[in-house]
């Protein structure tokens, strides 16, 4: 199943217990229900981890939502599905799983991180994104390397007490260490946009 096959929403909305029934029957079930789960979430589910897990390829990010689609298949005949949240939300756990399982696997030099929990995501579909992440790039260059490292780790989605024992700070230190951290971040993306740097100017019009 190709994520990126179709991206035009499906017509019709089954609910989730149709979707899990179909999921477990198997068959040309199965694949109905998977095409439907592609078409209702590949479009927000790539958009959104190609800008927060940038440093993976596209082929990566796709390969993630497959996988992340089979394992849902499992949880789902393990009965490790309770419910609680929606069958899609469910799905985007998974797949943000994936992608960060995938990024562990990468070497982390810390020099490059996406900072989306800190600067909105563009709400213009025409903003480029590519512009944003090179205007991260020169800011973060601008931060000391502990800094780097530790927004690095925290965007990989290590926990604080995986963050602490990677950077040498105690579990309670993580969360205001990686609060300044962000704040000089910010500082330093604001500072480009004073100097109006051609490829800030549309994260500029974000966070003013």
């Amino acid at each position: 199943m190709n994520p990126g096959s179709n991206q035009h929403t499906p017509k019709k909305k089954w609910t989730d217990d149709t979707l899990i029934a179909m999921l477990l029957a198997g068959g040309s079930e199965r694949e109905r229900a998977l095409t439907h789960l592609v078409q209702l979430c590949s479009p927000r589910f790539l958009s959104y981890a190609r800008w927060k897990y940038w440093r993976l390829g596209t082929d990566q990010v796709h390969d993630a939502f497959s996988d992340a689609l089979l394992d849902l298949i499992k949880a789902l005949e393990r009965d490790q599905y309770n419910g609680t949240a929606s069958l899609a939300t469910f799905l985007n756990k998974i797949f943000h799983r994936r992608c960060i399982d995938i990024l562990r696997q990468k070497p982390t030099n810390g020099e490059n991180v996406s900072m989306d929990e800190l600067v909105p995501l563009p709400a213009d579909e025409h903003t480029d994104k590519s512009d944003a992440q090179d205007c991260l790039e020169l800011a973060m260059g601008k931060l000391p390397k502990k800094k780097r490292d530790l927004l690095a780790d925290w965007s990989d989605g290590y926990s604080y007490e995986e963050i602490a024992t990677r950077n040498e700070l105690t579990v309670n230190s993580v969360g205001p260490t990686l609060n300044l951290a962000k704040q000089q971040l910010e500082a330093a993306i604001r500072q480009l946009c004073q100097q109006k740097v051609s490829v800030c100017l549309g994260l500029c019009q974000q966070i003013n």
